[in-house]
């Protein structure tokens, strides 16, 4: 058990490390398995494609007729059935998708020929093979098609459907309760006085898991008490996951950390070396994991989509937990804080990224991150980022599909 405040490194890798993927599984058709994870591995039951066909509109020749005017001795479309053959000095004429007639040696674009009635002038010249795709070429029978811990996308769902599946085996979905706690929440649908403040927080964490295609269950905001959330945490132990916000800091109302022992977690850090977010504790009671996240908005939804997303992908039985990142270059150059990690959040178009107002912003702001569409985890000795430095970002609309910590690589 490692607790106390780590760098951020250490912690993603421990929160995944602790993290454990659903086992139970269920049958969806695959019309409805978009965003579900495939619980088996799945394997080629017909070759892709399954016949030599053709690529494009032209026509079928032998590489020997190259340059003369030959014979069109009938037409093949797609899907059209039966057993045709060439010979030298006839060709066949051809659709795209359609079955290459044997004795095939390459199909001719319509473009590159003359053509007239039923005879056809080919080019000089053309590759043996041109524009014939192979049975068999992109996969073969028995061949691992897509692996256990796939998260299914519509090119998935394509393979699946070019394979004669019509329902997978997926892991079930992730439980996952939300739940803020502070005397000061009132529910969006209730009044506030000057001195309350609606639950946002809890409002834009159900957005972007749901934004992620996970469901979520909301709790209504707890009260300071360290009794009244140790009992209604108790009432969440069914959940995978627990994601709170609010009560982690050391003030004498933060009761969330004290609320959690009681109800048996095991900590495995209480804190983490960057700005903002350094209040954020994860643990584990049992099967489920608990994400606390500061009360300060920014740094809430920051550490959620950092930390969190990552670990719902384990979770979910995914076998890819990492953003893939790509470099962009600073337009401005803006300041941080050395010898820490600092989670930075910026917009970037066309290669070119640039901080929000010029990294002058505070943890418990909202408005900021309407401005931004990507973040950058940033490890310096330094205290500024200057302007042309290349930096490693991630978009928000990023999934998990990279299989390291690419994030943290080379800053």
């Amino acid at each position: 058990m490692s607790i106390g405040a780590i760098d951020y490194k250490e912690a993603i890798e421990l929160a995944l490390s602790r993290a454990k993927a659903v086992t139970n599984i269920e049958i969806v058709t695959i019309d409805n398995s978009i965003g579900r994870v495939i619980a088996q591995d799945i394997y080629c039951q017909k070759d892709l494609p399954s016949f030599d066909n053709s690529a494009m509109d032209g026509f079928a020749i032998k590489i020997s007729d190259l340059g003369k005017e030959i014979d069109v001795i009938g037409t093949v479309t797609a899907g059209l059935k039966g057993d045709f053959s060439i010979k030298d000095g006839s060709c066949y004429r051809i659709m795209t998708g359609a079955k290459v007639p044997n004795g095939s040696e390459a199909v001719v674009p319509i473009e590159m020929c003359k053509v007239s009635d039923d005879k056809v002038v080919l080019p000089q010249e053309i590759k043996t093979g041109a524009n014939i795709r192979l049975r068999g070429e992109e996969v073969t029978d028995g061949q691992l098609l897509i692996s256990k811990g796939t998260l299914i996308s519509e090119a998935i769902v394509s393979i699946l459907a070019s394979q004669g599946i019509v329902s997978v085996t997926v892991f079930r979905r992730v439980r996952i309760a939300v739940v803020s706690s502070g005397d000061e929440l009132r529910e969006p649908w209730e009044e506030a006085e000057s001195d309350e403040i609606y639950n946002s927080n809890s409002f834009g964490i159900v957005a972007m898991l749901k934004r992620y295609g996970y469901d979520v269950s909301y709790i209504p905001a707890l009260k300071d008490s360290t009794k009244s959330i140790k009992e209604q945490l108790s009432k969440l132990k069914s959940y995978d996951l627990i994601v709170t916000s609010g009560g982690v800091s050391i003030g004498v109302a933060d009761f969330m950390e004290k609320s959690f022992i009681e109800n048996g977690i095991e900590i495995l850090f209480h804190g983490i070396r960057v700005k903002p977010g350094h209040p954020t504790m994860a643990g584990v009671i049992d099967s489920t994991f608990v994400l606390s996240l500061p009360g300060n908005p920014l740094a809430a939804m920051l550490h959620l989509f950092i930390l969190g997303i990552p670990v719902l992908s384990k979770i979910s039985g995914s076998n890819s937990n990492h953003f893939d990142s790509f470099y962009a270059k600073n337009s401005k150059s803006f300041k941080i804080k050395p010898n820490k990690s600092n989670i930075v959040i910026g917009s970037v178009n066309s290669g070119i990224w640039r901080a929000v107002d010029d990294n002058k912003i505070g943890s418990g702001m909202i408005t900021p991150l309407a401005k931004a569409n990507s973040i950058a985890v940033i490890e310096s000795s330094n205290s500024e980022v200057k302007e042309g430095e290349f930096i490693k970002v991630v978009p928000f609309e990023s999934i998990c599909n990279s299989t390291n910590l690419s994030l943290f690589n080379n800053f």
